[in-house]
Formats: C-alpha cells, sequence, structure tokens
C-alpha cells in the first residue's frame, strides 16, 4: 500500500486533533492552531534536518524517516508526534516522562514544545537494543532489528542541540528505572517494549507516579493487549488514534485521561474490575 500524499496526511492530522479536542472537552480550534504553529517552525525543522544529515553523512543511517535527504515538513513524521507536542503546549506539564527514546522522535518534538513554553523538563529512559539479554526481556517479535543502531550513535540522536538543555536521558530498563523518576509527572508516553506483560507492567508504574489529572500516551497499542487491558483493569475510558497515512491508517497511539468524566462509570469501564 503506498504512503499517503502530505495534504491526505494533514487531513488525518486535523481529524485525529478534533477527536483529541472532544476527548479533552476543549476547543478543537486551539488544538489545530498548535498544528500549525509546529508547521510553521522553522528552526525546528532545520534542526531536524541538521541531524538527518549527520546521521546520513558520518554513520550511513538511512532506515526509516533518515531514508530521506532533507524533510520539507514534519509531517513526514507520524500523529503521534503532533499529538504529544500539542498536548506540551497546551497543558504546560512542569515534568514530563518517556520510555522507549531510539532515534529520539518523540523526544525532539516534545522538547520543542517544552522549549516553545519557555519552562519544564523531560526525562526519558531507553535501554539500546545492542544492552538487551534475552535472558532479562522478551522482546516482541515486531521489533526484529528495527532498533539495531551503528556504532557511536547514541539514543535521541534526532534532537537538534539547542533543544537539549530540558533533557535527562536515562539509560536503563524502565521497569527498574522508572520509580526513581521524581514525582510526579503530568505527561507520561510509552514507547519501549510493546509486549504484553511489559507493557502491562510500565503502565502500572507509570500511573503510580502521574498526578490526578495526568495523561497518558501509548504508542504501538495494536502490538499486544497490553494497552487494553490496563485500561479496563483500572476501569480507564482511553482515546484510540490512528497515524496519519506514512506508515498506513493502522490504529497506534492509546490515550488516557486519569481524570476523564467517563472514567469508573459502569456504561463506559464496567461496573466491576475484569475478573474480579
Amino acid at each position: 500500500m503506498g504512503l499517503m500524499g502530505i495534504e491526505e496526511t494533514r487531513r488525518c492530522n486535523v481529524m485525529n486533533l478534533h477527536r483529541v479536542a472532544d476527548y479533552f472537552q476543549s476547543p478543537a480550534e486551539e488544538w489545530v492552531a498548535l498544528y500549525e504553529e509546529l508547521l510553521a517552525d522553522a528552526p525546528f525543522l532545520d534542526g531536524l534536518n541538521e541531524q538527518i544529515r549527520i546521521a546520513r553523512s558520518d554513520f550511513q543511517y538511512t532506515r526509516g524517516l533518515f531514508a530521506m535527504e532533507r524533510l520539507d515538513t514534519v509531517d513526514w513524521c507520524a500523529f503521534q508526534r503532533v499529538l504529544l507536542y500539542a498536548l506540551i503546549r497546551r497543558r504546560r506539564p512542569a515534568r514530563v516522562v518517556e520510555t522507549g527514546v531510539l532515534y529520539g522522535g518523540n523526544t525532539a518534538f516534545m522538547l520543542d514544545a517544552l522549549h516553545q513554553n519557555g519552562e519544564g523538563q523531560l526525562v526519558s529512559i531507553d535501554l539500546p537494543a545492542a544492552r538487551i539479554r534475552p535472558e532479562d526481556c522478551s522482546r516482541h517479535s515486531s521489533v526484529g532489528d528495527l532498533e539495531d543502531l551503528p556504532p557511536g550513535l547514541r539514543p535521541g540522536f534526532l534532537v537538534p542541540d539547542y533543544l537539549r538543555g530540558r533533557w535527562t536521558f536515562i539509560e536503563g530498563d524502565s521497569l527498574k528505572t522508572l520509580g526513581a523518576v521524581p514525582r510526579p509527572y503530568s505527561l507520561f508516553c510509552h514507547d519501549s517494549e510493546h509486549s504484553h506483560d511489559f507493557v502491562r507492567r510500565e503502565l502500572g508504574l507509570a500511573r503510580s507516579g502521574l498526578s490526578p489529572d495526568g495523561v497518558l500516551v501509548a504508542d504501538d497499542v495494536d502490538w499486544s493487549n497490553g494497552f487494553a487491558e490496563f485500561c479496563v483493569t483500572n476501569r480507564l475510558h482511553p482515546l484510540y488514534l490512528t497515524d496519519n497515512g506514512k506508515a498506513g491508517l493502522r490504529v497506534r497511539t492509546g490515550v488516557v485521561r486519569l481524570d476523564h468524566p467517563w472514567n469508573g462509570r459502569a456504561e463506559t469501564t464496567g461496573s466491576q474490575v475484569a475478573g474480579s
């Protein structure tokens, strides 16, 4: 299946933002305005392109997004990154936590939003594929060699230098290090190991560190039932969002508001915890 054109991608992004606005019970035009702000951010796009140039020329890294010599718009990136930018710009969190970094796509967009806010810090936790031992973690079969990096490239290499001042990077297993991150944080993004049991355990740890009105975002929720079971078990009402055509229209991203008014309501989340 061929990729969508940029105009189609933008329509998908706008439609998704309307769904986000409805979930957060806020005006859609305010979310779309933040997307338009991101599209007009020339320094950010230039910064991404410089990091792409370095990865391609110095490390011969040409996978995924890096197959392109230069981006003419951030719309070549997944919708989740637009979502994370808009969430941070609108909610202005003091602390954001993410797991799973790889080349730093989500990381860069979140740091750009914090930069625009003029406040806030991002803590990122990642265990590079080269350091993962089979006896410590059973990796999802869909990963394959997608996360293998050439020697010399460190996680987050897409992040422009001017955005790194608000960033703390922790190399390690999120299940072992997440509990040590200062609490509370207002936004958590899961994009680490997507196997069922790992997702459930990590999201449980993250929920305990989130503020009462915190937001949880999870990527690749279609890779397992982990996110869905986490929501059912905790009687949380999630929002599911498709990607924007760059990788098809798969239902890829899950969002949970811990203060959503439909959480815990029998008609939306059941009258009791599943299995009880």
